[in-house]
């Protein structure tokens, strides 16, 4: 009897961001001491400060995995995200706007902590962005916000590595990967050496990213699958014997 088809095409694991964009000049950045085009993690007491002092802008979920499931969502597949918020506003906007994508996200807010992530972008007239981001709630992310259910029932797993830091999601992560052995791990290259002692740890990763055929694949006129294949291999052996790729 064939398998039954997987609930979700894609399943992504990862940071829940409200993204908060708002027009400024250069002397709102300079008030700030805000470096223009740049990026910095800030406290949750200056994120606050900086929200309230910034103009009028728009507020929608962010985060790099969570993007990416709500394209995926965009063009047709069946999507899941695990991203921790806050129960406040901004954790109601990041709710909002991820479901209205079109994408299952059943994780349960956290309550009486760390507010919600946000990444407050401020927008000069030339078009650079300035960042600064709060991390808040999404680092709080654990083994106890997987849902099994929709680990077990999606075809494709993409865990995010701007959350493979905190220890909580990185014990998350090792336990999905004993879950479901047979699907396939995405990673780059950068997370793969980024990361190398936890892959150490976890021989079950470098083995899901090997069946991976097409992570290192280039888009147009990439090379052959067999060759992909051997610059992969040659690729883990090196990274986990602790060379330089």
């Amino acid at each position: 009897m064939p398998a039954s088809p997987s609930r979700f095409d894609i399943l992504g694991i990862g940071n829940a961001i409200v993204d908060v964009v708002a027009p400024a000049g250069d002397d709102f950045l300079s008030r700030h001491d805000m470096r223009k085009g740049g990026m910095a993690l800030i406290s949750a007491e200056q994120a606050e400060a900086l929200y309230a002092a910034m103009p009028p802008g728009q507020e929608s979920s962010g985060g790099s995995a969570a993007n990416t499931c709500a394209v995926a969502a965009g063009l047709g597949a069946r999507v899941a995200f695990l991203g921790k918020v806050a129960d406040d506003q901004l954790g109601g906007v990041f709710r909002h706007d991820i479901t209205a994508a079109g994408v299952h996200f059943p994780t349960a807010p956290l309550t009486g902590q760390a507010p919600t992530a946000r990444c407050l972008i401020a927008v000069t007239p030339d078009g650079q962005r300035t960042m600064n981001t709060y991390l808040g709630a999404c680092v709080s992310f654990g083994g106890a916000d997987l849902d099994e259910a929709a680990v077990a029932d999606s075809a494709v797993t993409y865990l995010e590595g701007y959350l493979f830091d905190p220890p909580e999601a990185k014990a998350a992560f090792h336990l999905r990967l004993g879950q479901v052995l047979e699907q396939k791990f995405l990673a780059g290259v950068k997370a793969l050496k980024h990361f190398q002692d936890a892959y150490k740890q976890s021989p079950q990763l470098v083995e899901a990213l090997e069946e991976a055929e097409d992570d290192l694949a280039v888009l147009d006129g990439g090379p052959p699958v067999a060759r992909r294949r051997e610059v992969r291999a040659r690729l883990v052996e090196r990274l986990l014997s602790g060379a330089p790729p």
